[in-house]
C-alpha cells in the first residue's frame, strides 16, 4: 500500500494520473505528424514519420531498413536510381478496439481475461497483419516485427521502440511510473531480437541517449533501465496450435520464469512484447514476476495478431 507526502493513501487510479501527467514534461525529438488514415470509411489514425526526421543518423542510411520492399510508398518514377519510402505509415489500432483484448469492444475474448493480470495497463500500438492477408506486404508496422523477429542487426528494433515511445505520449500511457523495462524473453538470452530488441532500445530512448538518432531530450525525473529478468525454459513455438493445446501446453509448463539473481519486490515493471496473440506468453510473464514480488505490471505490446 502506499501513501503519498501528506499521508493519504495512493490508490492505483491517482497513482496513473501521476504518472500521465509526467509525460508533460517530456518531449520526443523526433519530427512526426499524426494524421486520419485517408480513403476509408472508418476512423483509424496514423503515424507519419518522415526520412527527413530519422535518416541524419548515419546508422539509418535511406532505403538501409527498407530493402525488403523498396517500392513501398516511395515518392518519385519508377526510372530513379533509389526508389525509398519518404515517410513511413504506421496505423495505429482502432479508436473502437479495447486495447486489453485488441478486438472490437463488446466482445467476450478469453485473451482480454489472461492480461488482466495487468488491469487496465494494457496497450498495443496497432494489428500485426499476418502473411496469410494480401494486404500485410503494405503494412509497415507489420514488416518492421518480422524483420526484427529474425534479424538484430537491422533497425527494425528502433524504430518499433521509437513508434512506441510516440504512441505512448499521445495516449498518456502511465508507464513513466515503472521502474525497470522488462522484455519477453527469448530461449537464447544472447539473441537481441523479437521483444528483447524492443525492450533495450526503448529503454535508451527514454534515457535520451545522444548516440541514438539525435535524442538529445529525455524525462528528466527518472531514467527507467532495461533488465532481462525472466528467461523462456522450453524452446518451443506453438504457431500451427489451436486454442486448446495452447492451453494445455501452457497449463502443463512453465515456459516463462523468473531469474532469482535480480530483485523486483514493490517495483513496477513495464513488459514489453512484439506481438499478442491468444495472450498465453503475456499471461505466464506477468504471473510470474507478480508472484516474485512486483507492485505492478504494465504490459505494453508493438501490435495485436489480426484474426
Amino acid at each position: 500500500m502506499k501513501f503519498d507526502e501528506e499521508g493519504n493513501r495512493v490508490t492505483p487510479s491517482r497513482e496513473n494520473e501521476k504518472c500521465k501527467e509526467m509525460w508533460n514534461d517530456f518531449e520526443i525529438p523526433w519530427k512526426y505528424t499524426i494524421r486520419e488514415k485517408p480513403g476509408i470509411k472508418i476512423k483509424i489514425n496514423q503515424i507519419v514519420l518522415s526520412w527527413e526526421a530519422l535518416g541524419h543518423d548515419e546508422d539509418l542510411e535511406l532505403g538501409f531498413f527498407w530493402d525488403w520492399n523498396t517500392e513501398f510508398t516511395y515518392k518519385g518514377n519508377t526510372n530513379l536510381e533509389k526508389k525509398y519510402a519518404e515517410q513511413v505509415y504506421i496505423d495505429l489500432l482502432h479508436e473502437d478496439k479495447d486495447y486489453r483484448s485488441g478486438i472490437w469492444k463488446g466482445y467476450d475474448s478469453d485473451r482480454s481475461a489472461r492480461l488482466s493480470l495487468a488491469g487496465s495497463n494494457v496497450w498495443q500500438v496497432g494489428q500485426y497483419i499476418p502473411i496469410r492477408f494480401s494486404y500485410a506486404k503494405d503494412d509497415a508496422l507489420s514488416h518492421m516485427i518480422l524483420k526484427n523477429k529474425n534479424d538484430d542487426s537491422t533497425t527494425s528494433g528502433l524504430l518499433i521502440a521509437l513508434i512506441m515511445l510516440i504512441k505512448a505520449k499521445l495516449e498518456k500511457f502511465p508507464l513513466l511510473c515503472a521502474d525497470m523495462i522488462v522484455p519477453v524473453p527469448n530461449f537464447n538470452p544472447a539473441e537481441f531480437t523479437k521483444a528483447v530488441s524492443i525492450a533495450e532500445k526503448f529503454s535508451v530512448l527514454l534515457k535520451g541517449n545522444p548516440n541514438v538518432i539525435g535524442c538529445n531530450n529525455s524525462y528528466r525525473g527518472k531514467k527507467i533501465n532495461f533488465h532481462n529478468v525472466l528467461k523462456k525454459t522450453i524452446d518451443r513455438s506453438t504457431k500451427g496450435m489451436t486454442r486448446n493445446e495452447k492451453e494445455e501446453f501452457y497449463g502443463e509448463n512453465k515456459v516463462y520464469q523468473f531469474n532469482s539473481n535480480y530483485d523486483i519486490k514493490g517495483k513496477n515493471i513495464l513488459l514489453i512484447d512484439d506481438v499478442v496473440t491468444a495472450g498465453f506468453t503475456a499471461q505466464q510473464c506477468i504471473k510470474e514476476l507478480l508472484e516474485n514480488g512486483a507492485n505492478s505490471v504494465y504490459f505494453y505490446a508493438t501490435a495485436t495478431t489480426k484474426k
